[in-house]
């Protein structure tokens, strides 16, 4: 195989990656940014190390480096702009799938980061280990506590909407 046929074969993983990172639904652009980046270092990628990791690597740092600063580049809109750009969902799986995206964005960055690694990459720990620099046993703590964060935060919304 080919290094572009190795990079092209894990696009699928990096989007489902990016898609959730993003909370904007820039993720294919964050995913089109990673692969530009990673063919032009083509050459500084070493042959028979981790392809899958090297990638998701420069996924995170693209995230932070562009995406996590970006509030200090935007400029807010007033209440009465964000309710006319705003569609309400008409489908159940909708809901729930705004309820989760929300959960996800509360959590703190470094859970989000290995939950997401881990069950929306599929990637093991350490693999998830390798990408962001700590230990596996770091990485089974975060995912751990995520995923109880998350079923709190999930819990917790929709008992509020049942009592309303």
């Amino acid at each position: 195989m080919t290094f572009e046929t190795d990079m092209l074969a894990l696009v699928p993983q990096l989007r489902g990656y990016a898609r959730r990172m993003v909370v904007t639904g820039e993720g294919d652009d964050l995913v089109q940014d990673v692969l530009t980046r990673a063919l032009a270092a083509k050459d500084r990628f070493q042959d028979g190390t981790n392809l899958r990791a090297w990638l998701f690597t420069i996924l995170r740092n693209r995230f932070y480096n562009f995406y996590a600063n970006r509030e200090k580049r935007t400029l807010p809109l007033d209440d009465a702009t964000a309710e006319t750009l705003r569609i309400e969902p008409v489908q159940e799986w909708s809901l729930r799938n705004a309820d989760l995206k929300r959960a996800l964005a509360q959590l703190p960055p470094t859970l989000r980061e290995a939950l997401l690694l881990s069950a929306g990459a599929e990637m093991s720990y350490a693999e998830i280990g390798e990408v962001i620099g700590c230990p596996s046993g770091t990485v089974k703590s975060r995912v751990f506590r995520a995923r109880q964060e998350l079923a709190r935060l999930l819990d917790g919304g929709l008992a509020r909407k049942k009592a309303s």
